[in-house]
């Protein structure tokens, strides 16, 4: 009687265990079955339980849905797309560029998400010269680019930063200073989705600046304010979520970022060489000689200070040897109370950056 107790335990744990154990097989055999809702449940398999044997048919899959990337909004073959994207992210997956990019229209975050640990230089540079990049995303991919310390990535932001010299002319002791902020902000608001009947729950990800407890974090940089970035995975289930609809932002590349990359190309704070990136100049009005030499002098001074921290010895290898003009122009801003006598015009200073 004992006996057949205990063979009896044992055989219910045994069928019970079963299942459990055989979870990662039947989550690749459900990504092979006929039936959408069969292979979403086997991404879903896949990512909650870490199948990292499921890459491939994961990646087989998402192949199969490119004709497909353009299904209607949360039907079929669209949680289907995010399910199998889902499971990639969670397993952090590798998958090959242009499959990925097939889907940046509709699932751009998971897109960028998926694309940023391994992505190559010359895919990294393709995004990151994207006109249709958020903010967000370009700071995600330029931190990666900072990281591989790309060379044209470097030269772009040459580039794209227009040096300036601020010169302030006064007559009489200015009481204030000059400044301002630059703000973001962007409406949201939430609706219910839901995902179809016998799926099982779908992971969407929202891709953002800073964070907040919970995210993970994608990549880090130097840009203050916009020096992180992260994601956040919001689960979408049959009886319905509320999801933060947010459209793309506009603005593309932090152009107010620039300085803070070029300061970390040569290891410094952007608050270490401001001076250097930023140059200004306060000159007391008396004549317009004496204005026209000290506005020279000072000019000459900051081509000097820029062309020698641009070629400084950890970026030297980075530039070209054919070279190219950077140029610093003279911003003017006119305190002085008594303007009877018209400022001078002051000319742009360039020098050619080369090895």
């Amino acid at each position: 009687m004992r006996l057949a107790l205990l063979l009896g335990l044992l055989t219910a744990v045994a069928s019970a265990q079963r299942p459990e154990s055989e979870l990662p097989s039947r989550a690749i055999r459900l990504l092979e079955s006929t039936r959408t809702a069969d292979k979403a449940w086997g991404a879903y398999l896949c990512g909650s339980l870490l199948v990292h044997d499921c890459h491939k048919p994961l990646l087989a899959e998402l192949e199969r849905m490119v004709p497909h990337r353009t299904a209607p909004l949360d039907g079929e073959d669209f949680f289907l797309i995010q399910s199998l994207l889902d499971a990639l992210i969670r397993l952090r997956a590798e998958v090959p560029p242009e499959l990925a990019l097939s889907f940046s229209s509709r699932w751009r975050d998971e897109v960028t998400i998926l694309l940023i640990p391994y992505a190559s230089e010359d895919t990294l540079l393709k995004l990151e010269g994207d006109r249709d990049l958020t903010r967000t995303e370009w700071i995600a991919v330029s931190n990666r680019l900072l990281d591989i310390r790309s060379k044209t990535f470097f030269l772009r932001m040459v580039k794209l930063r227009k040096f300036e010299h601020y010169i302030e002319v006064y007559d009489k002791e200015p009481e204030y200073v000059i400044g301002g902020g630059i703000g973001d902000g962007i409406p949201t608001s939430k609706r219910i989705r839901r995902v179809p009947q016998d799926f099982p729950p779908a992971g969407v990800y929202t891709l953002r600046t800073g964070g907040t407890s919970g995210d993970t974090l994608l990549s880090s940089g130097p840009c203050e304010g916009w020096n992180t970035t992260s994601y956040w995975r919001t689960e979408i289930t049959q009886a319905g979520t509320k999801v933060e609809d947010r459209p793309r932002e506009s603005g593309g590349k932090v152009t107010w970022c620039a300085d803070a990359y070029l300061a970390a190309f040569r290891g410094f704070r952007l608050a270490q060489v401001t001076s250097v990136l930023r140059p200004g100049t306060k000159i007391r009005w008396t004549t317009t000689a004496a204005f026209r030499a000290k506005a020279s002098a000072a000019m000459e001074k900051s081509a000097r200070e820029l062309r020698d921290f641009i070629l400084g010895e950890q970026v030297s290898d980075l530039l070209p040897e054919t070279g190219f003009r950077v140029t610093i122009t003279p911003r003017v801003v006119d305190l002085r109370e008594d303007k009877r006598v018209r400022l001078p015009e002051l000319t742009p200073k360039t020098f050619v950056l080369s090895r």
